[in-house]
């Protein structure tokens, strides 16, 4: 777990008190990333181990003492409670996970969320925000044309727990302010330990002149989002004064389909260079999908794929690194 505060306490009144980010995969290092810059807040990180159900509550414990001591210390500078923000984008599940899996994963999630409730209860006076991160892949699986009105129709245990996710925090009693963003396939630069998803990969092995296996067929279209344009959103959405508390419910993506005939000519233009695939036809993940521009929020702008896509082989390059993650 990633813990940002103010770096400057005279600066401190007009940031929030804490920045909790569950989660430091390719989606949270980014949201870390972003709102360090933008509000000059220090990280530190603080251990929660998803895999060892012996240790979690008692880090969870700990977890919630050092939060304790921050808001002490931010009522002390400021003379009053502040804003508390908490951003879940944790999670090792993913379309092929099993029913026991995700039921793991569901539990910690409500262990988290309980101890965010016991926490804004606790302090009364400071505004807590929850912003969850959710799957609109999942939730929408093989639909076209979504808008947003649309209703989730789950298909897959990873499917379910996202929705199940979005109601428990939904249904919060608490007094939370809640945000679910359900993303589309998010992609980013290529980096180890971190999902990479379809287009870094094409670009990595690329790069590498190495096949890429690819499951589904070259006219399978997806909407594609950027991890840079989805952080600094949310960073936004978070820390600009005219903040609504209400709660929200948003797709971020593209707005385009794309299908990965399309992604791979971008990659070779941009690498020059030619893929080589081979295709495994799958049903299953064949499938298009695709999202109404409509449904995204007003003030959502993502950037082009083409851009990014030469964003990520340029830091590809820049870092050489690639050659030994892949």
């Amino acid at each position: 777990m990633i813990l940002l505060t103010p770096e400057q306490p005279a600066e401190a009144s007009n940031r929030p008190a804490a920045v909790m980010l569950f989660g430091a995969g390719l989606v949270g290092s980014a949201i870390s990333t972003t709102m360090q810059k933008s509000a000059t807040l220090a990280a530190t990180t603080l251990p929660l181990d998803w895999h060892r159900a012996d240790l979690f509550p008692e880090q969870l414990a700990l977890i919630e003492t050092r939060f304790r001591d921050v808001m002490a210390q931010a009522t002390e500078s400021s003379g009053s409670e502040r804003a508390v923000q908490i951003v879940w984008s944790a999670g090792q599940a993913g379309f092929f996970s099993t029913d026991d899996q995700v039921a793991r994963e569901l539990e910690l999630y409500e262990e988290v969320l309980h101890f965010i409730e016991r926490m804004a209860c606790r302090y009364p006076t400071a505004s807590f925000t929850m912003v969850l991160i959710s799957s609109a892949g999942g939730l929408f699986e093989g639909q076209k044309g979504v808008g947003a009105g649309c209703v989730p129709m789950p298909t897959r245990p990873y499917s379910r727990l996202k929705l199940q996710q979005e109601q428990l925090l939904l249904n919060s009693t608490a007094p939370l302010s809640k945000k679910v963003y359900r993303l589309t396939s998010v992609y980013g630069y290529i980096r180890s330990r971190q999902r990479r998803g379809l287009i870094p990969t094409l670009v990595a092995n690329g790069m590498c002149q190495r096949p890429s296996q690819i499951t589904g067929y070259a006219t399978t279209m997806r909407d594609y989002v950027w991890v840079d344009d989805v952080a600094e959103y949310i960073s936004r959405t978070l820390l600009e004064e005219d903040f609504s508390p209400e709660d929200v419910v948003a797709i971020l993506g593209s707005g385009k389909p794309s299908s990965i005939l399309e992604i791979q000519q971008i990659v070779e233009k941009t690498i020059c260079r030619p893929l080589y695939l081979h295709f495994s036809p799958d049903v299953a993940n064949g499938t298009t999908m695709s999202f109404d521009a409509g449904a995204l929020p007003k003030n959502w702008r993502p950037s082009e794929l083409s851009t990014n896509v030469r964003k990520i082989a340029v830091d590809a390059m820049s870092r050489q690194t690639v050659f030994t993650d892949v």
